[in-house]
């Protein structure tokens, strides 16, 4: 049953009670900066809380939570806003951007991440040192949101998933306790907490363990999109014996003539082919000079540089803008399934997605044990492909979905499961769609977990708070 209009407006007229009480700014609709606070990095999602909390420390976060839980409303958590599964309306939404600490032992190779922090915040910090977090392909993506889900990065083929690399986590549960989690103490919690999603409290601190990796080798290759499924074959074979040092994707780019996108690339149809190498770089060169070498391109960028300047590689845009995305995973890359695939999508040049991503997995992701974490299983994946459309005066978000639906129901034969979590899509997930990316077991576990720990769901707006 939906609540009335005085009902609501009681409940925002309670938050100077909350203003009382945190140190960070409170915002209810109207105020000036409310408008500003609730809007994340994806210009897609449009939400409207109640009260948005704009929290400072962990203190502040205990408060907005225990004021939730008392006026009965919902909890949705945004540091950046790449890409919220659904939009906290008529909630309580915190922000958690201001509490980017960042502080790392070189000794243990231990970091404590603020809840908050972006990847950049941890690469300034971690690079002195030589070490390297086990990050994404955009620095300024928030480090917990991203590891909720899974994490698949830059050198996943070498290191695996950022999940595997997280040591502990300080988190405000749905009854606004701070608790600790780690392989020791609030087990299930902290197995949940890695792959699971943000269902099960606010993380306030994570520790990860970094890598030794001052340097890496990397770039993109962007041909014209010609000669599609010979390129394609091409990444297949090439990616069939690749040492685990080489993380690569192959994608599909339809790029609108609007002034976001740099002039060489403007309005044309390109095949772009990135990679990352780590560990040992002598060899680095001769590993992706084969994709270098399959006819002339338009754009031909690798090199060897600091960890910290990663984002050279997918070259991801920074300024907010609109998306939305589907994605699965794949079981293999064979001439069949490629051939499925780009019948499906058609002509490069009228594909309504402005980018379609096919990365590279496998490797030491595939070598935990699947009771390890809730991604269980889902680990076997040998590709990921994920449809990314940016809406714009020349498509719909709408035309983007459904084809990227009739792509994947497409390519079904060769599909392990929907996902992963952070590739499901944004803003407008589904429960079923959320169910899908993890197996029975992990499943049940998982809600068995959030039913002991938010019997009330409060926290609704993320992964198994869907279902």
């Amino acid at each position: 049953m939906q609540e009335g209009n005085q009902v609501i407006e009681m409940k925002i007229t309670r938050s100077q009670d909350l203003r009382d009480r945190v140190k960070g700014a409170v915002y209810v609709p109207g105020d000036e900066g409310y408008d500003g606070a609730r809007q994340g990095w994806n210009l897609a999602i449009v939400q409207h809380p109640l009260v948005v909390v704009d929290a400072i420390d962990a203190e502040d976060v205990q408060a907005a939570v225990r004021f939730a839980k008392n006026a009965g409303l919902p909890i949705g958590v945004m540091t950046t806003g790449h890409g919220l599964p659904r939009g906290c309306d008529k909630g309580v939404l915190i922000l958690t951007r201001q509490m980017s600490s960042v502080a790392v032992d070189p000794k243990t190779r231990i970091a404590k991440i603020g809840g908050g922090a972006q990847f950049k915040h941890v690469f300034a910090v971690a690079q002195p040192h030589g070490l390297a977090p086990l990050s994404g392909s955009a620095p300024h993506v928030g480090v917990v949101g991203y590891t909720l889900g899974g994490g698949f990065g830059l050198m996943i083929r070498k290191h695996g998933l950022a999940i595997d690399s997280v040591r502990g986590a300080t988190i405000v549960t749905p009854e606004g306790e701070l608790v600790r989690a780690t392989d020791k103490e609030n087990t299930d919690l902290f197995w949940a907490i890695r792959g699971g999603g943000g269902a099960f409290g606010v993380i306030v601190e994570i520790e990860m363990e970094l890598v030794p990796q001052p340097m890496v080798y990397g770039g993109a290759t962007i041909y014209p999109a010609e000669n599609v499924e010979e390129i394609y074959n091409a990444y297949a074979k090439w990616t069939a014996d690749l040492p685990e040092e080489v993380s690569s994707c192959i994608q599909l780019m339809n790029l609108p003539p609007l002034p976001i996108v740099p002039e060489p690339l403007r309005g044309k149809a390109v095949i772009n082919i990135n990679a990352c190498v780590c560990g040992d770089l002598q060899n680095a060169q001769a590993h992706v000079q084969p994709m270098r070498e399959l006819g002339q391109p338009i754009l031909d960028m690798w090199g060897e540089f600091p960890y910290a300047e990663s984002a050279r590689v997918y070259n991801d845009p920074i300024d907010p803008l609109p998306a939305t995305g589907r994605g699965v995973l794949l079981t293999e890359m064979t001439p069949q399934m490629i051939s499925r695939l780009l019948g499906a999508i058609g002509p490069v040049e009228r594909s309504p997605q402005v980018n379609i991503q096919l990365r590279h997995l496998g490797g030491a992701m595939a070598r935990v044990a699947h009771d390890e974490t809730p991604v269980g299983c889902r680990r076997e994946a040998k590709y990921l492909i994920y449809f990314l459309g940016v809406p714009n005066p020349f498509v719909p978000a709408e035309a983007m979905r459904e084809h990227a639906n009739h792509v994947i129901d497409a390519i079904a034969p060769h599909t392990l499961c929907r996902g992963p979590l952070n590739f499901v899509g944004e803003g407008d997930v589904e429960a079923a769609s959320v169910r899908a990316v993890f197996n029975q077991p992990s499943f049940e576990r998982l809600t068995s977990i959030k039913r002991s720990i938010d019997p009330e769901n409060r926290f609704r707006f993320s992964s198994v708070g869907l279902a």
